[in-house]
């Protein structure tokens, strides 16, 4: 990973400042390791581990949110970059075509959205995620032995199915007290773990919530289909402004590199 151009001032004993571009590597210092994935550990803790190399590890996720209504909701591919700590968020203008524009973008010193005015191209924003918020799947990641049930395994796939509701909704959905707000709800999750990867092949959610008025429950399926596992390689924009924190720390990096004393 590469960081794009940044512009660096340099005083030459003159009162004329000359404006030099150089290109930074990112230092692939950030990633932690994540927790050993043992696919003949117990069911509860098999998915804690494959679960938690979300955070750890480069990977690709495309999400697809159907109600039973049978209509196509939210669907995006998240691109995560552990390793540099960037991410982007892809939307197709219609689920049938490509994940082909970044609609969003941001890595630990701020997030941009993309909207395109009329006429023109895309523009860019700020927006307030913080990097702590876009990791998909939230915390702790804690089951009990109880939640979780192997199904079925052969030699690439362990497929677990995780029956606690509450636990259900503070991972997938970052709820820790939902079922305590709203009594009633129901989900359970279907966890795919490739042998090989050693991490989510597939995650399949769903979720059964009661209306308000009392009608029929609602039903909602949301698929996480997962892919390029350490391989996944995110490039920020080219358009979208460095912070002045940025900034700084790549001129920073550059006298260390350089040698240049304080």
């Amino acid at each position: 990973m590469h960081r794009l151009l940044v512009r660096i001032v340099v005083g030459l004993c003159t009162l004329a400042l000359v404006t030099t571009t150089v290109t930074l590597a990112d230092p692939a210092v950030f990633r932690e390791p994540g927790p050993a994935v043992d696919t003949a550990d117990d069911p509860a803790s098999l998915a804690v581990a494959a679960l938690a190399q979300t955070r750890h590890r480069d990977y690709t996720v495309t999400m697809v949110r159907t109600p039973s209504d049978g209509r196509v909701e939210f669907p995006l591919r998240l691109e995560m970059d552990n390793t540099d700590r960037e991410y982007a968020v892809r939307r197709p203008d219609d689920p049938s075509t490509a994940y082909d524009d970044v609609v969003e973008y941001g890595n630990p010193y701020g997030s941009w959205a993309a909207f395109v005015p009329e006429p023109g191209p895309a523009a860019w924003r700020s927006d307030s995620r913080e990097w702590g918020d876009v990791h998909l799947f939230g915390g702790p990641f804690e089951l009990e032995a109880r939640a979780v049930k192997r199904v079925r395994s052969n030699d690439s796939t362990v497929v677990l199915n995780v029956t606690d509701a509450a636990a259900v909704y503070r991972l997938f959905f970052h709820a820790p007290n939902a079922t305590d707000r709203r009594p009633g709800l129901r989900a359970h999750a279907v966890v795919a773990v490739n042998r090989t990867a050693g991490a989510p092949r597939r995650v399949t959610v769903v979720t059964v919530e009661p209306t308000e008025d009392g009608g029929s429950p609602v039903r909602t399926r949301t698929v996480m289909r997962f892919h390029r596992w350490d391989a996944t390689d995110v490039s920020r924009p080219d358009t979208i402004p460095y912070t002045a924190t940025e900034m700084a720390e790549d001129v920073a990096e550059l006298d260390g590199r350089l040698g240049v004393a304080e």
